[in-house]
Parts: structure tokens; C-alpha cells; sequence
């Protein structure tokens, strides 16, 4: 993307596409992540989410800044085949399901 010189890119899943509700993406150059809102900061908005009682941390020094809330596990495995469901790349949540 960087070679594009594109600074954001957001998209989302469509109804008619199947998609589930909340099924959307947002990429941001690097040089841009401090400099976007924090709006409606989340319990995975902030640099260790599972310190519940600290509550002047600081943002997390990642995108997750922008997770406001639990993270869509049925929209995470929803294209998926097998009958469990692995998170996300990078992600701090460790879902396991079962189809059974």
C-alpha cells in the first residue's frame, strides 16, 4: 500500500455480500495512527486491556486502539471450512469454537 501513496483505506461487508454485521477493515499509513481520533475508546482500546482498573493508560501502540469492544468471532470464522476457527494474525484474542 505504501508505494501506492494511499494514507487510508476503509471498506466493509454488504449485506448482499453475505457479510456479517461489523465485517469491515481500516488501514492507516503508519504516520497517521497517532494523528486519528480515538472517539469511543473500548476495554481493548488501551496498552493491556486485562488491567481493567488502570484507567489512564495509554492508547495501545497498535490499530487495536480502534477495537472498541469484543472482537466478532462469527465474522471471524465465517469463511472458514474447518470446524475451528484460529484469530486473526496479530490478534490478542484466542477463540476456539466447535461445530459440534
Amino acid at each position: 500500500m505504501s508505494a501506492t501513496g494511499v494514507d487510508a483505506i476503509y471498506a466493509g461487508g454488504a449485506k448482499w455480500l453475505m457479510a456479517l454485521q461489523g465485517v469491515s477493515f481500516l488501514w492507516l499509513r503508519a504516520a497517521l495512527l497517532d494523528r486519528v481520533a480515538l472517539r469511543l475508546p473500548g476495554w481493548r482500546s488501551v496498552a493491556d486491556m486485562w488491567d481493567f482498573l488502570d484507567y489512564s493508560q495509554p492508547p495501545a501502540p497498535n490499530a487495536t486502539r480502534y477495537e472498541g469492544g469484543t472482537v466478532n468471532i462469527l465474522g471471524r470464522c465465517r469463511w472458514r471450512r474447518r470446524s475451528t476457527c484460529s484469530p486473526a494474525p496479530g490478534s490478542n484474542a484466542s477463540p476456539r469454537t466447535s461445530s459440534r
